[in-house]
């Protein structure tokens, strides 16, 4: 299957330790929405 991912959008959720640079690497080609509960990660 060959599909360009240009218009999808996926989620990380615990930007901790592995989710943050997960997120992070997936933004370089894709849009990426990150989720966690804890404020100060989400926050700055």
């Amino acid at each position: 299957m060959n599909r360009e991912l240009d218009n999808e959008t996926i989620s990380v959720t615990d930007l901790g330790y592995v989710g943050l640079p997960l997120a992070l690497a997936f933004s370089e080609r894709l849009r990426v929405v990150g989720f966690d509960v804890d404020a100060g990660k989400i926050t700055d």
